[in-house]
Order: C-alpha cells, then structure tokens, then sequence
C-alpha cells in the first residue's frame, strides 16, 4: 500500500529531542545557536541516541553569523560531491568549505583540532542543496574524528555481520530484502558508520527506501505496509514497520566481519564468487566515499588500511534464480 505525501528530512515521526546537545557516536553536536529553520532537519539526520559511544572530546557547533560568512581566499579550489541525490558544489582551503551557490556564501566550516563550526549566513534557508551541503560538511566533521562513513545495506546472522555495497541501482536495497526473509537482522539500507579500530557499525538510516516498483515484489507481511513516497521519488518504510511486519531490524553497533560487492547479472546463476584484492580495495573506497579536505583524505586512506585486514571480501552475483544467502 502506498501512503500520500513525502516522507522528507524533519517531517518523520519520533525524531529525538530538541535539546542543545546531541551526542553523534562520540562528537558533541551544539545546536544551541541553531536557527529554528534548520534544527528538525539537523536533528533528523543526526540524532541517533540509542548508538552509546564514548564522547571524543571533539565538539561540531552550528550557529549564525553576523552576515555572510567569510569568503575563501582566490587559492581556494572548487569540488562537488554527490548528496542527497544532487550535486553540491563546495569551496575548500585547507581546513575550510563553503557553500556559495550564485557567489553569496551560506554556510561554512572551518576545522580547527577538536572542534569544528558551521556558519549558517541570515539568508540561509533549509532548500535541499543547502541541507544537502550542510550534511555534508557535519559528515566530514565526524570523519575527522576517526570513523567511516559507508554506503551499504547491513545485515547479520549468528557470527556474521555482512555489508553490500555496489554503485546505486545495482541492488543493495534488494539484497538486504531477500537477507531478511532468509532470517538476516536489518542494520540499515543505506548507510552506516563504521570504526575502524575495532570494525563496529553502526546504522544510521530511519527506514528502507524501494523503487516503486519493487512493491509489486514484496512478500504481502511487507507489501501490505504503508509506503510513503520519500523525496528522492521511492517507496520509504519506518524500521518501527518492519518490525511490526516480523522483520528482524537493529541498528546497534556490531562487529563487521564480511563485505559482499554486489554484481548484477542477470544472464548467470547467483552465486558467491572470491575477487581480486585490489578490485575489493577500489569497492571499499567508493563505498566511503571521498573526503572533502586533505586531512580528511589522508585519514580515511589510513583509516582503510586499517580496517581492510579485518574483513572478507567476496562477490555476491545478482543473477538467475534464488540467492545463496
């Protein structure tokens, strides 16, 4: 069943709090000075309590400016990434970004040791490229605090805790399905945190997000559920109902013990095949993605190393009949 509406950052129920502080896998979140317009969507993409971490010491803090942030300097380079679904186009000099769509800066961070502040300009307003750009530079605050971010469908059984990565479209979303009517427990859909020093993830989605039409697919315990339109045009489902539909979910911390590169090919039978180290490694960093500044980079190149040797790699193919899951 298909719900009316958009499910949209800020408007999802149960969102967390409005306090000052919200604790982000150990880096204090300060919304004290937050504009009111911005804190349900902030709140909705950082406030997950129930992940327990012990605090680093490293404070993120969002507030106003007395007009336009400060310009970068002419030295300063020109990136876009890849958010929320669009491209963001972002300024960076050395331990700072901005956000200047049109030539007038609206946000920008600057990244000192131990803490980070995001200006938010007066003429700000939460649009999805700005929101877009905002989550972008709170990420690669967290990130600089020693943790990963990681697009992947997550799921565990018994010993196993097993992420599927692949480039958008080729699957992910659908694997973790067919994982969970095999018995597997839900992490996330989408996107995890991940430690490297001791390979704990964890789950950092509100629910499962579907193309439209992969309702038609779905056993009836799911496809009876009410799937709201998300944002990005799929079908979106709180955890809370799959739950209720006898669906395992936790997103707690648990130890990654196993990575599958998802491969889609419809003329093979599905199957579990090993892949070359190197094919594994290049996987893996498209799945953290890039970091915005140097010293973001040249952490999460260590961070990588790091945690590689703690997992298996292997290739999942997506093809003719059943998964071996």
């Amino acid at each position: 069943m298909q719900a009316d509406g958009n499910a949209r950052p800020g408007t999802l129920p149960n969102v967390p709090g409005t306090g000052g502080t919200v604790n982000v896998l150990g880096c204090t979140l300060d919304l004290g000075d937050c504009p009111d317009a911005f804190r349900p969507y902030v709140l909705e993409d950082w406030a997950f309590t129930d992940h327990g971490r012990e605090a680093s010491g490293r404070v993120i803090v969002l507030g106003p400016t007395n007009g336009a942030p400060k310009a970068l300097p002419d030295a300063a380079r020109a990136v876009t990434v890849h958010a929320m679904q669009q491209q963001i186009p972002l300024g960076v000099h050395e331990d700072a970004v901005t956000y200047a769509p049109r030539g007038e800066v609206l946000l920008r961070a600057d990244y000192l040791p131990g803490t980070v502040t995001v200006g938010l300009a007066p003429s700000a307003v939460p649009d999805r490229a700005t929101l877009a750009a905002l989550k972008v530079m709170i990420a690669e605050g967290v990130r600089r605090s020693g943790l990963l971010p990681l697009h992947a469908a997550v799921a565990a059984r018994g010993d196993t805790t097993c992420a599927f990565i692949g480039p958008s479209g080729t699957g992910k979303s659908t694997t973790l399905l067919r994982a969970l009517q095999a018995g597997w427990t839900a992490l996330a859909e989408d996107f995890v945190w991940l430690d490297p020093a001791t390979a704990q993830v964890y789950g950092w989605d509100r629910g499962m997000r579907l193309l439209q039409d992969s309702l038609a697919h779905l056993p009836p315990n799911l496809r009876q559920r009410e799937w709201a339109r998300h944002a990005d045009g799929k079908a979106w489902l709180p955890f809370e109902a799959l739950v209720d539909a006898d669906v395992a979910f936790d997103p707690h911390g648990r130890t990654l013990t196993q990575v599958a590169v998802l491969s889609r090919r419809p003329e093979d039978p599905s199957e579990w095949l090993s892949m070359p180290r190197l094919e594994a490694v290049r996987a893996f960093w498209e799945a953290a993605g890039l970091p915005v500044t140097d010293a973001a980079a040249s952490g999460t190149a260590s961070q990588i190393s790091r945690v590689l040797p703690r997992l298996k790699f292997s290739r999942l193919v997506l093809g003719r009949g059943p998964l071996p899951l």
